[in-house]
């Protein structure tokens, strides 16, 4: 049986909408591991924009903004039942697609924890340990999870972005995840970029008083000269 408890993801997700031929999509646990800290209910930390995911399908993108130097880690997992309703959560199957993942970027897809033996996605998300590996090739209950290790210098800021999508968009490496009997499909993959930090432009109310100390310093105007 699935976990009652619903985990969240943190971070960033564009919602695509399936329609039937693409299979009924529910997202059943979702969580986010940023530098440690586990996000697992749907109260977003400082720096996760959701705004365009839907927390019911999971479907659409979710991006995490990092601005401190150093070492970082943010991984994204999600646990998705296609179709379920109809033929059951546990007659998918799992692959992988595009390029080779990126410098940095690890990945996994495994049985979410309840078979005997049970898979090892979740303690492995839990732990910032993804294993790069497939854990079943015959159908069974599908979880991923994709995410990045990264290091900011001073000054420096990450946006991670999570697309999941009954559509492939994907420019790279992707995950699938395919409903055995249905033959509906559930694509997932991630972006990173890393440049400045933006400098924020001065308020109105600064700069009203930069003008006034321009007027305050501006020395006084030479009287004329009377002739």
């Amino acid at each position: 049986m699935k976990r009652s408890t619903t985990l969240t993801s943190v971070a960033a997700l564009l919602w695509l909408a399936s329609s039937p031929s693409q299979g009924s999509v529910l997202l059943m646990e979702h969580g986010l591991n940023i530098d440690g800290d586990l996000t697992t209910d749907t109260a977003w930390p400082s720096g996760v924009d959701a705004s365009l995911f839907d927390i019911v399908t999971g479907l659409g993108r979710m991006s995490v903004t990092v601005s401190t130097s150093g070492s970082h880690l943010v991984l994204a997992y999600f646990d998705h039942d296609i179709d379920a309703e109809t033929n059951t959560f546990f007659n998918e199957l799992g692959s992988v697609g595009g390029v080779a993942p990126g410098a940095g970027q690890s990945w996994e897809i495994d049985e979410p924890g309840f078979d005997d033996p049970p898979g090892d996605i979740y303690d492995n998300w839990l732990n910032g340990a993804l294993d790069d590996s497939i854990g079943f090739f015959t159908p069974n209950d599908v979880a991923m999870a994709l995410g990045y290790d990264f290091v900011l210098a001073s000054g420096e800021q990450a946006v991670i972005t999570f697309f999941t999508s009954t559509v492939s968009g994907a420019p790279g490496f992707y995950l699938r995840q395919r409903d055995f009997d249905s033959g509906a499909e559930l694509f997932f993959w991630s972006s990173i970029e890393i440049g400045g930090q933006p400098v924020p432009e001065p308020g109105s109310l600064a700069l009203l008083a930069m003008g006034l100390l321009a007027l305050a310093v501006r020395p006084a105007p030479r009287p004329t000269r009377q002739t």
